[in-house]
């Protein structure tokens, strides 16, 4: 199976892009890289989604106003990331980050406000939407290799970094 080909941006920084590009070619090293890891992918999918229902049994009580997490419908979800949203986002990843949890930031800014879309003509407050979006968005760890405990320990803490005694 030939991997589809991917589009990419021109990035000056993390999660800003100055221009458009497209990347067409996938060299053989690539390749044969993608063709051993696609042996995997439906595994580290389960075992995503397996991590993901762990994070629901342990922080599905929290009121959506405080942490809302991803929508669990009726398609099949990879999770790639595990994306939660917060009103109190930075204080919330602060928190976590003197307990120790890694926590990240995928995209910070929305696609209208990038440099490579500017020719649109979109200014903040077109769509207000996605910029709450990109202001109250995080994502917890969920990769494939991590274990039932590794998953509980960062929802114990995510749990300690909501509480108005931390």
């Amino acid at each position: 199976m030939t991997p589809p080909l991917r589009k990419s941006f021109a990035r000056t920084e993390a999660a800003r892009h100055a221009s458009r590009i497209r990347n067409l070619r996938l060299d053989t090293r690539q390749a044969a890289i993608l063709l051993v890891k696609m042996k995997y992918l439906d595994k580290w999918t389960a075992s995503r989604q397996h991590n993901a229902d762990l994070y629901r049994k342990r922080l599905g009580g929290i009121p959506p106003e405080t942490l809302q997490l991803p929508i669990h419908g009726p398609n099949r979800h990879v999770y790639n990331q595990f994306t939660v949203r917060t009103p109190n986002r930075d204080e919330l990843r602060r928190r976590l980050t003197e307990l120790a949890v890694a926590t990240a930031i995928y995209y910070p800014l929305p696609l209208h406000l990038q440099e490579c879309f500017s020719h649109l003509g979109y200014a903040a407050g077109d769509f207000p939407q996605s910029e709450a979006a990109a202001r109250e968005v995080f994502s917890l760890p969920i990769e494939p290799g991590l274990t039932p405990a590794a998953i509980a320990t960062v929802a114990e803490r995510l749990l300690t970094a909501l509480s108005p005694d931390f």
